[in-house]
């Protein structure tokens, strides 16, 4: 069963990298770091997810990808939300994508909160 809910968080944070990706095209010459950290950020989110899946035994060690997944997700929102101040995305989009944010990260806390009576 933990399987089955990891990999809807993984396929649910692929959805999101997705919904993300066309919307780093609008972003100007003159701020792309902030482009190249959004991505950077959606990856390292997927990777500790993944790495989080296949820690069985070490709870402590699975805990902390977990944690960092948390972090990336908030970092994540952080930066989106500064798009839409910049005006480089519509407030539609925003909602959007922090749905989707906020979903998954119910979902992990989810996760964690099962992780901790195994």
């Amino acid at each position: 069963m933990e399987f089955n809910e990891n990999f809807t968080i993984a396929r649910k944070t692929k959805n999101l990298i997705i919904q993300i990706d066309p919307l780093l095209e609008n972003i100007p010459k003159k701020d792309l770091f902030s482009r190249d950290t959004i991505k950077e950020t959606t990856i390292t989110l997927l990777e500790s997810i993944y790495h989080a899946n296949l820690i069985k035994r070490d709870k402590e060690r699975k805990l902390y990808y977990q944690e960092q997944s948390i972090v990336k997700l908030r970092l994540l929102d952080f930066h989106i939300e500064r798009l839409y101040k910049l005006k480089y995305i519509s407030g539609k989009k925003v909602i959007n994508i922090s749905n989707s944010i906020e979903e998954l990260n119910k979902m992990i806390y989810g996760w964690i909160k099962s992780a901790m009576w195994l």
